[in-house]
C-alpha cells in the first residue's frame, strides 16, 4: 500500500513540509517530490502567488501521487521550473505543504507562516504570464528598482523624458494585478529577505534590506503624494498609481512600525491595519484577520483556529482590539446587519458600511469623556457594557436618492433647515437667526472645513446663501465645490431631530423614528440604537454611530465655534456636576455611576 502523502507533522518541533521541483522541463506535468523537516533546520525559497480561479482542476505529482491544484498555481511551478528557481534549494508553498483538509494542522502551520517567510531565502511573486502582466510593466518595475539603489523614488517620479506617462501607465497596470489584492500578500513580503517578481518570463529581485522588499513601492507612494506634477495627464496617471499602491505601501508601513510595538499608541495603529485590509481578498475569509497575524506577533491574544466558524473569528478579533486599545472605535465599522454577526461585531467580508468621511467626522468626537471601555461578552453575541440612553429620535429628514438640479437641491436643504428651525424653537430666545444659519451651513457643508483644515466661518455662509438664493448656474470653482459636497451629504445621509432637540447625522437609512440615542462607555460618539428581548433579557441593537451636529454655535472673531458638549465630552462633566474633561476623568467613579449596565447584540 503506497504512502500517504500527508503524514502528521509534529507541531511542538515546528516541523513544516518542502518540495523540490523535479527539473524535467519537457515534461507537461510538473513533478514535485516533498519531505518533512524542522522549521531552520534546511534553508528554501517561498513562492507568493494569486489563487486565481479557485477551482482545482490542474494535475501535478508528488511523492508519486496525483494531487490537483488551480491553474495559476500548476503555471507557478512550470516557471519556476523553467527558470530554476528550485534547482538548488526546496521551496515552501501552502496549497501543497499544508494538509489542506486538516482544519488542526492549517491552524499550526499559519501560525509559522511569519517565521517561513521571514526565513527563507527568497519570496519569489508570481504575477502570471504576459496576459496577466505586460512585459513593459516588468521593464518599468526593473527600472524603478535600478534607481532606488542609485538614487531614489523622488529621482524616479521626477525624471521627465518622452516616456514619462508610458513608465506612470505601465507601472499601474502591475501594481493593479489581483495578486496585490490577496490578503496573504502583506504577510508574505512584508518581512521578506529577498523578494524577486517574476512575470512575463521576467524576474526582477527588489530591495535586498531584510524587511524592506516593499520599500520600492513605499517610496513611491510617499513621494506622490509629496510631489507636485507639470503635465496632467501624468498628474491623472500619479493619482491612480497613488491610490492603487496604498495597500502595498502599507505592507511597508507595518514593517516599520513594529519598532513601536510597546508604545501606548501601537494598540491604534493596529485596529486602522486591519480596517485598511478590509478590502483584501482571502478565499476562507478567516483568513482577513488570520493573514495579519504574523505581521503582529504578540500584540493579541489571538491564534489561528480553522475549526471556528468566520461569526466567532471576528467576534474574537473586535473584544481583542477593544481590550488593547481601551476604547470602542472599531464598533464605529460595525451595524453591517449581518445574519450571522452582532451588531457590535464589524463584518470584513463585505465594504466599509460607512463613508470614510463620516467615520472621520465621529472619530474626532470624545462623547464618553475619555473614559476608557470595560466591556465582556455572554455566549460570544452579548456585549456586556456601561451605557446610557441619553435621548430619542423624534423626526428624520431622510437623504435624497439623486438630486438632478440646484431646484432639487434648493427643496431637500430647505427641507434640513427646517429641522434646526424646530431645534431653535424649542429653546426660546437662546439662538438667534444668525446662529440656526450658521450651525445649519456648517452641518452641510463640513466636509469643506475639513478639507481645508479651518473652522466655517461667517463667509462661508454668507457664500452658501448666496448661491441658493441666485438663479444664475453656479460658475465659480469654490461655488461648484460646495454644490458638490451638498449634493454628496443630501445623497447619501439622513438628519434627525431627537426628542431633546439635538441635532445627529447617519447614514442614509441608518436610523428610524422612536430609536434610543445611546451612548457607551469608551465610545467616540452616541449610536442609533434599537431595544430588544434576549432570553428575557433587554439588550440594544445597535443601526449606525451617530454624528452630533454643533448647534450651540456662536461668532469668535470672524468664527463659529464648532463644539458641541455631547461629542466633547461636557455633556457627561456638566450631568455629573464636575468642571472639565480632567475632572471626570480623575474622578470617573462619579460620571461612571450616570451609566447602567447594558448589552448590545
Amino acid at each position: 500500500m503506497a504512502e500517504p502523502l500527508y503524514m502528521p507533522l509534529n507541531a511542538a518541533e515546528s516541523q513544516i513540509r518542502l518540495l523540490v521541483i523535479d527539473p524535467d522541463e519537457h515534461e507537461a506535468t510538473v513533478s514535485c517530490t516533498m519531505q518533512m523537516v524542522r522549521l531552520g533546520e534546511q534553508a528554501f525559497d517561498a513562492p507568493s502567488y494569486c489563487w486565481g480561479n479557485p477551482v482545482k482542476d490542474t494535475r501535478i505529482i508528488v511523492n508519486g501521487t496525483q494531487l490537483m491544484v488551480t491553474a495559476n498555481l500548476a503555471a507557478a511551478l512550470s516557471h519556476f521550473r523553467q527558470s530554476g528557481v528550485s534547482s538548488d534549494v526546496s521551496i515552501w508553498i501552502d496549497a501543497i505543504c499544508i494538509n489542506q483538509a486538516d482544519n488542526t494542522e492549517r491552524g499550526s502551520q499559519v501560525q509559522l507562516m511569519g517565521s517561513l517567510y521571514q526565513q527563507a531565502r527568497k519570496v519569489h511573486v508570481w504575477l502570471g504570464d504576459e496576459s496577466a502582466v505586460p512585459r513593459a510593466s516588468m521593464q518599468a518595475l526593473a527600472e524603478l528598482s535600478e534607481y532606488m539603489l542609485q538614487y531614489d523614488a523622488e529621482h524616479w517620479i521626477k525624471k521627465e523624458d518622452s516616456n514619462s506617462v508610458q513608465k506612470f501607465r505601465d507601472l499601474l497596470t502591475l501594481i493593479q494585478n489581483a495578486y496585490w489584492t490577496r490578503a496573504w500578500v502583506q504577510q508574505e513580503i512584508a518581512f521578506a529577505m529577498c523578494c524577486v517578481i517574476h512575470g512575463s518570463g521576467m524576474m526582477v529581485q527588489l530591495d535586498g534590506i531584510p524587511s524592506h522588499a516593499t520599500l520600492p513601492f513605499f517610496d513611491v507612494y510617499r513621494q506622490l503624494e509629496l510631489t507636485g506634477c507639470q503635465s496632467h495627464e501624468i498628474r491623472s496617471l500619479r493619482d491612480s498609481l497613488r491610490a492603487s499602491l496604498y495597500q502595498v505601501a502599507t505592507t511597508g508601513f507595518v514593517a516599520k512600525i513594529r519598532q513601536f510595538a510597546h508604545e501606548p499608541s501601537y494598540a491604534r495603529l493596529i485596529t486602522g491595519i486591519f480596517l485598511s485590509y478590509r478590502p483584501l481578498r482571502a478565499t476562507d475569509p478567516r483568513d482577513k484577520v488570520y493573514g495579519m497575524l504574523g505581521l503582529l506577533p504578540g500584540s493579541l491574544d489571538l491564534s489561528p483556529d480553522y475549526t471556528k466558524p468566520v461569526s466567532e473569528v471576528y467576534t474574537d478579533l473586535t473584544v481583542e482590539l477593544i481590550k488593547a486599545t481601551q476604547d470602542l472605535e472599531i464598533m464605529n465599522e460595525a451595524c453591517s446587519g449581518s445574519a450571522d454577526l452582532p451588531t457590535w461585531v464589524p463584518d470584513l467580508r463585505i465594504p466599509r458600511q460607512f463613508p470614510g468621511r463620516f467615520l472621520d467626522k465621529v472619530k474626532g468626537s470624545r462623547a464618553s469623556a475619555g473614559l476608557p471601555a470595560d466591556i465582556s461578552v455572554e455566549g460570544n453575541t452579548l456585549l456586556r457594557t456601561k451605557g446610557w440612553n441619553i435621548d430619542v429620535v423624534e423626526l428624520i429628514e431622510r437623504g435624497v436618492n439623486k438630486i438632478t438640479d440646484l431646484n432639487d437641491l434648493r427643496a431637500q436643504l430647505t427641507r434640513w433647515r427646517s429641522l434646526f428651525d424646530q431645534s431653535a424653537a424649542r429653546s426660546p430666545g437662546q439662538h438667534t437667526e444668525q446662529q440656526v444659519s450658521g450651525a445649519f451651513w456648517n452641518a452641510i457643508t463640513h466636509s469643506i472645513a475639513l478639507q481645508e483644515h479651518r473652522r466655517f466661518n461667517e463667509s462661508d455662509a454668507h457664500l452658501c446663501t448666496s448661491i441658493l438664493q441666485s438663479d444664475n448656474a453656479v460658475q465659480d470653482a469654490t461655488s461648484e465645490q460646495i454644490v458638490t459636497l451638498w449634493t454628496e451629504t443630501l445623497e447619501h445621509y439622513d438628519l434627525l431631530l431627537t426628542a431633546q432637540g439635538h441635532i445627529g447625522q447617519v447614514p442614509k437609512g441608518h436610523a428610524e423614528i422612536n430609536d434610543d440615542l445611546l451612548l457607551l462607555v469608551g465610545a467616540y460618539t452616541p449610536f442609533t440604537a434599537t431595544r430588544k428581548s434576549i432570553e428575557g433579557k433587554a439588550a440594544f441593537v445597535l443601526r449606525s454611530p451617530c454624528a452630533v451636529l454643533p448647534f450651540d454655535l456662536h461668532p469668535v472673531d470672524g468664527k463659529f465655534k464648532l463644539e458641541h458638549e455631547i461629542v466633547t465630552g461636557d455633556f457627561l462633566v456638566r450631568k455629573a456636576g464636575l468642571e472639565s474633561l480632567s475632572d471626570a476623568l480623575q474622578e470617573k467613579q462619579a460620571v461612571l455611576d450616570m451609566f447602567e449596565e447594558v448589552l448590545v447584540c
